[in-house]
């Protein structure tokens, strides 16, 4: 499974996606939200960020997917234990496409996440 994660989210992670056998990298620094959420789309990639923004505004156009992180920045540990059960070695792509997953601490809601009605603006921060 191939996933980006925002420049918000653990570096530590990249470590740890890729040894659950996933291709994890993180987004270059300074992009706009909209720009870190095209290099997502354009490279089939799911989004894995803290900033709550991309929740508000639901994308266009189908897109590989959202994981948005509601726990403690800096707790890899934590940040470990509360993905692990998201992003198991077997995950495939097709359980996160047009999805937003909200992973908390101890459990995760996950959703249809498209909108035509609502166009994600790639001008916001």
């Amino acid at each position: 499974m191939r996933c980006l994660l925002d420049e918000n989210v653990h570096q530590g992670l990249v470590a740890f996606l890729s040894g659950l056998g996933h291709d994890a990298r993180r987004s270059p620094k300074g992009l706009t939200n909209g720009a870190v959420f095209a290099v997502a789309v354009a490279e089939g990639r799911v989004l894995i960020t803290h900033d709550t923004d991309f929740a508000a505004h639901p994308p266009v156009g189908p897109h590989p997917g959202i994981i948005l992180l509601r726990v403690v920045p800096k707790d890899l540990d934590r940040l470990k234990a509360a993905l692990h059960p998201v992003l198991t070695p077997s995950t495939t792509p097709e359980r996160f496409t047009d999805r937003l997953i909200v992973v908390f601490p101890d459990h995760h809601d996950e959703s249809p996440f498209r909108s035509k009605e609502f166009p994600f603006h790639s001008e916001a921060g």
